[in-house]
C-alpha cells in the first residue's frame, strides 16, 4: 500500500486503515457520512442524500452539519497520513476519490471465481471464493445506523450467495465432507435460504448421511411454515424426493468428479558417486521424516556455490522416496543463474502444472495461484524441492507444506527471513571433511589411485579446497585420462601428474564466485578436452535457455546431429553437463558461468553472433513447421524459412509438433529474448526478423495450450520487432494476436480495444484488408459483449466489406449473421432480415451448414421479436434438424432453448419446460457460459409463468452470476428484470425495486427495450 493510501473496510464494522493503523473517524454521524460515501465508492453523493442521515425531516442546519462531518473525516484521515483530497467536493456533493475498498476486492474475487467456474476451472474457483469470503469481518457496516440502506443489505445478501457458489464448486470437486462442515455454519446464519439448505442436504447425502440430509429438509420445511407461511420450493422438494429414492442423479457426474491425482516424480537423477555428507543426511532425516517427532516441514540448505546443496537434497529425496507416496516436485528457481531468476508466479505455474492443473485453470494472480497450490497439496504426502532460491521473497509464496509433506529449499543465501515467518530449520553446508573429500574422489576416479598415491590425493583435496564440485570435476578428468596399462606401484601415477598440472596451472585465470578451486579444476578439465568438445562447451555457455538438446547444440555449433551427440556425451562424462531429463542436458550454474566466460574470452564477437543466428535459424525452421501443422489455414506474410543445413526436416505430424513445443517452447522464448537484446547491437536488424517470425509461429501453440499471458507478451515483443523493421503489416498482425490473447486471458474487453485499434490503424495504412477484416470482426465481438451496439454495428459492417474485398465468402457470411444478431437485439428487424438473406444465400451456395443453422436461429429471433412465434418455431425446427446432424451440442442447446422460450410465449408451458430441460442436458459438463446464462433466464421466466417465483429467483440469480462474471451485459439486464418480477411476486418489495432500477439502468445504457 502506498504511503498515502487508505484501506477502507465496510464488510464488517466501518474502518479506515492508514499505515496499518485504524483511524479514529469521529462520532456516529461522521461515520455514517463516510459509510454512505463508500457505498457509492467513486461516485458523487449529493448533500441532500447525506442530509437524510439526520432523520426525517432533517434539521434546518443539516447542510452545515454535513460539512462539519466531512471536515471531521478529512482531518482524521489527513492526520493519519492520507491525502488531503481523499474526500473531494464535487458540485453539491462529495465523493471518495482514492484508496482501496474491501467490498471492491470481494467483488473482484467473486467475479474472477465465476469466470473460473464458467471456464471449468473448479479448483481455482473454490480458492477464489474462499479468498473473497475471507474479506468479511461481520455484517456490512455492523453497528452503524444508516436508516434504510438497500445497498448495504445488497452486500449482506452477496456474502451467503458467494458461500453457496463456493459450496457448489467444492461439491463439484468431490469435497463433500468439507462442504458439509462449512454449510452447517452458513445455514445457521441464514436458515431461510433454500439454496444453502439444498446444498447441505446434497453434501450430507454424498457423505453417506442420508438421515441427516432428510432431517435438514424437515427442519427447513417447519421453519418456512412458521416464519413465512410457505412450503419449500419445488427444487428443494425434488431434492428431498431424489434423496428418498436414492436417485443416481445425486452422484457427481463422471466429468465433474475428482479424477486420479497426478503423482509427479520430478527429482533430478541421483548423483553418481555421491559420497560423504552422512551427518548432514541424518540431520535432514531427523528434521524432515514424516514420522519424526521433531518434524519441521521446511528446511533451508544453504552454502557457497559448488558445496553440494542440490546433490544433498536430491540424494535425500531418492533415499526417502517411499515416505512420500504422492510424489516429488522439483523446480529450479534460477536464483544465481545468468538468466533472470524465476518469479514466484512462474514457479507456482510450473508446480501447479506438475500437479495436473491445466494452464488455463491456473489463476494469473500470484495470491490466487498460491492458494490453489496450497489446496492441491492439502492431504498429500509430498517432497517439494525448491532449488537455487534467490531470496525469502521469491520463496515465501511457494511454502505450502501440508502435514505429511516437506519442503527443502537450497540457496546461497541463508534466507533468515523465513525463520521468523515460517519457522524453517536451517542446515548450512561447508566444504567436505578430508576423509569424505577423499571418498568422493575415489567414488568418481576409482579407489585404486587414492590407495597408491595417498599424498597426491591429499594434495588434490587441498588444491580443490575440499569443494565437492571442484573435486567431482577433477576426479572425472583424472578418471578419463588414466592409463589402463600403468602400474600404480611404479610411481609417477596419473593422480600425481594431474596434481602437478593443477598446481602449475594459472589458477588465477578464472574466479567464479571468488573460488579459485572451481576455476582451476574447470580450466584443467577444459584444457584436456579435444578441440571440438572445447568449442561446443564454450558455445553452450551462450545458450539462452535453461537446458540443451542435441538439436539445439548442433545448431549452435553448426554441426550435424551425428557429430554433436558424441561431443555432448564427452562433456557429460567429464561432469560438465548433467542429463536432468531424457534427451535434455543442463549445466551446474558455476559450470555455465565458466563456459560463458571462456566463450567471451576465446570466441570473437562475430562468431558469438553467428552462433546465436544459427540457433535462431534452427528454432525458426522448426517453429514455422509446427505452425503449419497446428494451423494449416494460416496466411503467410513471409515465405517459409529455409531449412538450415544438416537440421532435422521438421515434424512428422501435429502431435509431434506439439510435443516438440511442449519441451522446447521455454528455450525458444529465451532465445527470442536474447535476440531482442542482440538486435540493439546489430546494424542490419536481422534478429528483428527472427524475433517477429518465431514469435508469430509460437502463438498458435500458446493459444491452444491456454497460455494466453505468454502469447500476449510474446505478441507485444513481435510488434516491437516489426516496428523496428518498419513493417506496419507485421506490426498490425502482432497487435491483433496480442489483443486476441489478452481478451482471452483477462476478459478486459475495453482495455483490449485500445491495442486492437492500433492494429486497425496500421492495417489501414498498409491497405491490408485481410488483417483489417480480422481486426474488425474481433472489434465487433468485443463491442457487442460490452453492450456498445452502435460501434459493434459499425465494425461488423466494415468487416463484411473487407471480407468481400479479399474474397473470403465464409467469413463474409458469418459477418452478415453477426450483424443480424446485433440488429435483432436493437429491434431493427427489417435490416436484420436482409442481412440474414445474404448470409443464408452464401452458406447454402458453399454448403456451410453450421452457418446456415446459426442464421436460421437468428431468423427465428427476428420473427419472435415481431410476434410471429408460430413461424419462428418452423425456422427453429429447420435449424435443429441441421444441428442434430452436425453434432454441435452448444449451438443445438441454444436453438432448443429458443424453442422452449417460444413455446412459453405461446402458453405451451409443459412443452416449454421439456425443451429447456433438454437444452440444459445438452451443455452439461461443457463450458458454455453465454448459453447457460441465456437458458437460466429463459427458465426463470418459465418458472414465473408457472407460478413458482421462488424457483424463478434461483434461476435468474444463476443467470446473473454467469452474466456478471463474463461481462454479458444484456443477459445481466435480463436477469435483473426477471428478478424484479420474481422478487415482487415473493413479497420482497425493496429487493424488487433495486433489481428493477438496475435493469432499467442497464437497458437504458444498452439502448435496448426489456
Amino acid at each position: 500500500m502506498a504511503v498515502d493510501e487508505v484501506e477502507f473496510r465496510i464488510l464488517g464494522p466501518l474502518e479506515a486503515v492508514v499505515h496499518g493503523r485504524v483511524v479514529k473517524l469521529g462520532g456516529p454521524r461522521a461515520q455514517a457520512v463516510l459509510a454512505t460515501l463508500l457505498l457509492d465508492y467513486g461516485r458523487t453523493v449529493s448533500v441532500d442524500r447525506l442530509a437524510t442521515l439526520w432523520g426525517h425531516p432533517p434539521p434546518s442546519s443539516v447542510r452545515n452539519q454535513v460539512m462539519i462531518a466531512v471536515g471531521t473525516l478529512r482531518k482524521a484521515l489527513r492526520e493519519a497520513g492520507a491525502k488531503a483530497t481523499i474526500i473531494e467536493t464535487v458540485g453539491q456533493g462529495y465523493r471518495v476519490a482514492t484508496g482501496s475498498l474491501d467490498a471492491r476486492s470481494f467483488e473482484e474475487s467473486v467475479t474472477a471465481a465465476r469466470q473460473a467456474a464458467a471456464g471449468g476451472r473448479h479448483t481455482a474457483a473454490a480458492v477464489l471464493y474462499s479468498q473473497a469470503l475471507a474479506t468479511w469481518r461481520g455484517p456490512a457496516l455492523a453497528g452503524l445506523d444508516l436508516g434504510t440502506s438497500v445497498t448495504a443489505e445488497r452486500w449482506n445478501d452477496l456474502r451467503p450467495a458467494a458461500a453457496e457458489e463456493w459450496a457448489e464448486e467444492e461439491l463439484t470437486l468431490g469435497h463433500h465432507r468439507e462442504a458439509a462442515a462449512e454449510l452447517r455454519g452458513w445455514l445457521a446464519e441464514h436458515p431461510l435460504r433454500e439454496r444453502l439448505r439444498g446444498l447441505l442436504m446434497l453434501a450430507l447425502y454424498r457423505c453417506g448421511r442420508k438421515a441427516e440430509a432428510l432431517e435438514t429438509y424437515r427442519e427447513g420445511r417447519t421453519l418456512l411454515g412458521e416464519e413465512l407461511g410457505l412450503d419449500p420450493g419445488p427444487e428443494l422438494r425434488r431434492l428431498q424426493e431424489a434423496i428418498l429414492n436414492d436417485s443416481p442423479e445425486l452422484q457427481p457426474a463422471p466429468a465433474a468428479a475428482s479424477g486420479p491425482r497426478v503423482v509427479p516424480a520430478e527429482l533430478p537423477s541421483d548423483v553418481a558417486g555421491f559420497a560423504g555428507r552422512v551427518a548432514d543426511l541424518d540431520q535432514l532425516k531427523r528434521c524432515l521424516s514424516p514420522g519424526s517427532s521433531t518434524t519441521a516441514p521446511i528446511v533451508v540448505v544453504s552454502g557457497n556455490a559448488g558445496v553440494g546443496k542440490t546433490a544433498l537434497a536430491v540424494r535425500f529425496g531418492h533415499l526417502m522416496a517411499d515416505e512420500f507416496p504422492d510424489g516429488q516436485l522439483y523446480v529450479n528457481l534460477h536464483g544465481y543463474s545468468r538468466a533472470p531468476a524465476m518469479s514466484s508466479l512462474e514457479a507456482l505455474t510450473r508446480l501447479l502444472g506438475s500437479l495436473g492443473i491445466a494452464p488455463d485453470q491456473i489463476p494469473p494472480d500470484e495470491d490466487a495461484a498460491a492458494g490453489l497450490y496450497r489446496s492441491q497439496l492439502a492431504g498429500r504426502r509430498m517432497l517439494v524441492l525448491l532449488d537455487n532460491a534467490l531470496s525469502a521473497e521469491q520463496v515465501r509464496p511457494l511454502l505450502a507444506a501440508a502435514p505429511g509433506s516437506v519442503v527443502i529449499v537450497t540457496s546461497r543465501d541463508r534466507l533468515t527471513g523465513l525463520v521468523a515467518s515460517h519457522g524453517v530449520r536451517r542446515l548450512p553446508l561447508d566444504v567436505l571433511p578430508v576423509d569424505e573429500a577423499l571418498e568422493l574422489v575415489g567414488a568418481v576416479a576409482g579407489p585404486e589411485s587414492l590407495a597408491a598415491e595417498p599424498e597426491a590425493a591429499l594434495e588434490l583435496v587441498r588444491l580443490c579446497g575440499a569443494l565437492p564440485l571442484a573435486l567431482r570435476v577433477a576426479a572425472a578428468t583424472l578418471a578419463d585420462h588414466q592409463d589402463p596399462g600403468h602400474d600404480p606401484g611404479e610411481g609417477g601415477g596419473a593422480l600425481e601428474g594431474y596434481v602437478a598440472a593443477l598446481s602449475a596451472g594459472r589458477l588465477d585465470t578464472l574466479r567464479i564466485d571468488g573460488d579459485m578451486a572451481v576455476g582451476g579444476a574447470l580450466e584443467l578439465t577444459y584444457a584436456r578436452l579435444p578441440q571440438p568438445a572445447r568449442r561446443l562447451f564454450r558455445l553452450l555457455g551462450l545458450m539462452p535457455g535453461q537446458d540443451i538438446t542435441p538439436g539445439s547444440a548442433a545448431a549452435l555449433c553448426g554441426l550435424g546431429h551425428d557429430a554433436a551427440g558424441p561431443l555432448l556425451d564427452r562433456l557429460a562424462t567429464a561432469s560438465l553437463l548433467e542429463e536432468h531429463r531424457t534427451g535434455r542436458l543442463t549445466f551446474h550454474d558455476l559450470v555455465r558461468e565458466h563456459a560463458h566466460e571462456v566463450a567471451m574470452r576465446e570466441e570473437p564477437y562475430t562468431e558469438r553472433q553467428a552462433a546465436l543466428t544459427r540457433l535462431l535459424d534452427h528454432y525458426r525452421h522448426l517453429a514455422d513447421a509446427a505452425h503449419d501443422l497446428i494451423n494449416p489455414n494460416r496466411r503467410r506474410l513471409l515465405p517459409p524459412p529455409p531449412r538450415p543445413e544438416g537440421d532435422q526436416p521438421g515434424h512428422a505430424d501435429r502431435q509431434a509438433a506439439m510435443a516438440w513445443l511442449d519441451g522446447e517452447c521455454g528455450n525458444v522464448i529465451a532465445a527470442v529474448r536474447a535476440a531482442v537484446q542482440a538486435a540493439g547491437h546489430v546494424a542490419d536488424r536481422r534478429h528483428d526478423e527472427h524475433v517477429w517470425q518465431i514469435a508469430t509461429d509460437l502463438n498458435p501453440y500458446l493459444m491452444v495450450r491456454g497460455r494466453f499471458a505468454e502469447s500476449a507478451a510474446l505478441s507485444d515483443v513481435a510488434a516491437s520487432a516489426a516496428r523496428h523493421l518498419g513493417r506496419p503489416r507485421f506490426e498490425a498482425l502482432s497487435l491483433f494476436a496480442a489483443a486476441l490473447a489478452e481478451q482471452a486471458h483477462t476478459g478486459r474487453y475495453r482495455q483490449v480495444l485500445g491495442s486492437l485499434q492500433r492494429a486497425l490503424d496500421l492495417a489501414g495504412a498498409a491497405d491490408d484488408r485481410w488483417i483489417q477484416a480480422q481486426c474488425l470482426g474481433l472489434a465487433g465481438y468485443l463491442h457487442h459483449y460490452l453492450g456498445d451496439y452502435p460501434e459493434a454495428l459499425r465494425c461488423q459492417r466494415q468487416a463484411i466489406a473487407a471480407h468481400e474485398e479479399v474474397g473470403n465468402a465464409l467469413k463474409q457470411g458469418l459477418a452478415h449473421s453477426d450483424l443480424a444478431g446485433t440488429l435483432i437485439v436493437l429491434g431493427q428487424y427489417g435490416p436484420a432480415d436482409e442481412s440474414l438473406k445474404r448470409a443464408l444465400t452464401i452458406f447454402r451456395e458453399i454448403g456451410f451448414q453450421l452457418g446456415e443453422a446459426a442464421a436460421l436461429h437468428h431468423v427465428a429471433e427476428s420473427l419472435c421479436g415481431q410476434g410471429l412465434h408460430e413461424q419462428a418455431l418452423d425456422s427453429l425446427a429447420d435449424s435443429r434438424r441441421l444441428l442434430t446432424a452436425l453434432g454441435d451440442p452448444v449451438m443445438l442447446a441454444t436453438v432448443v432453448g429458443s424453442i422452449g422460450d417460444t413455446l412459453r410465449c405461446l402458453g405451451r408451458l409443459p412443452e416449454a419446460r421439456a425443451a429447456l430441460d433438454e437444452a440444459f442436458a445438452l451443455i452439461e459438463g461443457l463450458t458454455a457460459v453465454s448459453v447457460s446464462a441465456a437458458l437460466s433466464n429463459q427458465l426463470g421466466l418459465l418458472l414465473a409463468d408457472q407460478g413458482d417465483p421462488l424457483s424463478a429467483v434461483t434461476a435468474h440469480e444463476k443467470a446473473l452470476r454467469l452474466a456478471a462474471g463474463s461481462e454479458l451485459r444484456l443477459e445481466e439486464a435480463r436477469a435483473h428484470h426477471g428478478l424484479a418480477a420474481a422478487r415482487q411476486a415473493c413479497g420482497a418489495d425493496a429487493a424488487a425495486a433495486e433489481h428493477r432500477e438496475r435493469a432499467a439502468a442497464l437497458f437504458d445504457a444498452l439502448g435496448v427495450n426489456p
